[in-house]
């Protein structure tokens, strides 16, 4: 019996009923702690034997059975917290994403090539089963859904015979994917007209580089939207063409770009920077410690312009790319503030489950911190931000789903009827403008075909101030309490192929 309340004052005397062998226990235990403490081991040594006689302390008095997985567990992922900093965490094997790495580091996976979207998770007053279905928001050129022929805008009801309408996207990302060469089946809805079509899984390369052209100002745009191992050479190959067909300035659009492979930001960086640093690596062990030169092999001549746009979501191998071709002055930087993660983290496996432990910081060039700082434009770019009041109404409006319902209902729409219900919302909504309303009905009508609003100035303000910037050399007036953003506390993440 152990009925001590407390160790000290008139509670020690109270409750004196410890029985002697319980003495004796305490008594060992006191003689082990000191011998330990003057035994001269080191603290890693005398912090292990007291998480051990922690343990059995525990088994020995804790009045219910304890599951010693959940102890060891529990401890290691207090070890890691205890170092405080949120990237440095221990990952328990269930809920370890076998997709995920390989999708970030290695740019490939076996699927069947679809971009997806479930219009019932972003809206929860949805209103019809299709609603909740799932969307083929775009298929990838070449893959197996394209040569099977799925196409934009299709509904996916049910996959291998499985209704899909209570899948979230991680359950369909998980049954559309698997080995390479084996089969899935479709049931889809086209206009709706079901019909089945059996996909033979492919090796999907992650497509992460996309670009444009604009041809009447000569500007080449190319957009980044994550790093895996294939974004250099296809960075290059954008290059190329734009550069083939006549554009004499370049627009690199990393707006978003979560990060990804490190290596692929450095050789993208050699694109452009054809000397001296490119990034440094700092850490406490000395096997972290690098200082990478560019390489002299650019893909464009060093005076030809060329102009870089972030955001407060370009994060970490983004910054260390855009931080890279700031400092030398090789491009101008637009927009805003980036996300300011300029640190590594060592992923290592550990009995089954995973570590992660940022190991090193990495420094711009002219050794700038980029972690808890990101990297500064010199031409800020106002956020887009709607009024208080346009953002209840624009929230009222999205909530409805009715676009949505129009666009499904109507598809294909003519320039007359997208005009002619234009005209009818602005007159349910009069506090919206005419061209948000547009706007926001050519999103949607764009899920149903295969008309792009990428790289459209005339829906990207971003785009539009970059090429007024390059061609009169105009900055946008910024309205300061417009465009202040709360800095997330959340590490930005990329969308998934599947």
């Amino acid at each position: 019996m152990f009925c001590i309340d407390e160790l000290n004052g008139d509670s020690m005397k109270k409750h004196s009923c410890i029985p002697l062998i319980t003495k004796s226990i305490i008594a060992l235990l006191c003689v082990v702690f000191m011998t330990t403490a003057m035994s001269g081991s080191s603290d890693r040594d005398y912090a292990i034997e007291r998480l051990g006689t922690l343990y059995d302390l525990i088994e020995m008095y804790y009045y219910k059975d304890v599951d010693p997985e959940e102890l060891y567990r529990s401890a290691a992922k207090g070890m890691l917290d205890a170092v405080e900093d949120k990237y440095t965490r221990y990952v328990v094997k269930d809920t370890l994403d076998d997709t995920s790495t390989s999708d970030t580091t290695e740019g490939n996976f076996g699927g069947v090539g679809t971009i997806i979207q479930k219009v019932g998770e972003q809206n929860e007053n949805y209103t019809s089963a299709e609603e909740n279905w799932v969307l083929i928001a775009d298929v990838l050129p070449g893959s197996p859904a394209e040569k099977a022929g799925l196409q934009r805008g299709d509904f996916i009801t049910a996959i291998d015979g499985v209704d899909t309408l209570e899948f979230s996207l991680k359950d369909t990302m998980d049954a559309m994917r698997g080995e390479i060469d084996s089969t899935v089946v479709f049931d889809i809805l086209r206009a709706r007209v079901p019909m089945q079509i059996k996909v033979t899984r492919g090796l999907i390369t992650v497509p992460t580089v996309k670009y444009a052209y604009f041809s009447q100002v000569k500007v080449g745009y190319i957009a980044i939207s994550s790093f895996t191992p294939y974004t250099p050479r296809d960075t290059k190959r954008a290059l190329e063409s734009l550069r083939g067909s006549g554009a004499t300035s370049i627009v690199l659009d990393l707006r978003g770009n979560p990060g990804g492979a490190f290596q692929a930001a450095q050789e993208t960086a050699d694109l452009f920077i054809n000397k001296g640093y490119i990034v440094h690596s700092r850490g406490k062990n000395p096997f972290f410690k690098e200082d990478i030169r560019a390489s002299h092999n650019v893909a464009i001549p060093m005076d030809m312009p060329l102009y870089v746009l972030i955001d407060a979501n370009s994060a970490s191998a983004s910054e260390v790319l855009s931080g890279a071709l700031q400092d030398h002055g090789r491009a101008t930087i637009l927009g805003r503030n980036s996300f300011g993660k300029g640190v590594v983290q060592a992923v290592l496996p550990f009995y089954g489950d995973q570590v992660l432990i940022t190991s090193a910081e990495y420094l711009t060039p002219k050794e700038n911190h980029i972690h808890g700082i990101g990297v500064k434009p010199e031409v800020e770019l106002p956020l887009s931000l709607l009024s208080k009041d346009e953002i209840k109404i624009v929230e009222e409006l999205l909530k409805t789903n009715e676009i949505y319902r129009h666009v499904a209902q109507n598809y294909p729409l003519s320039e007359e009827d997208l005009d002619s219900y234009v005209l009818k919302l602005k007159a349910k909504y009069p506090g919206l403008s005419r061209d948000l309303l547009e706007r926001q009905v050519r999103i949607h009508m764009n899920k149903f075909q295969d008309a792009d609003i990428f790289a459209n100035p005339l829906w990207d303000d971003d785009i539009k101030h970059t090429l007024d910037y390059i061609i009169y050399g105009v900055k946008p007036i910024i309205n300061s309490d417009k465009n202040e953003k709360t800095p997330s506390s959340e590490e930005p993440k990329g969308n998934e192929t599947h």
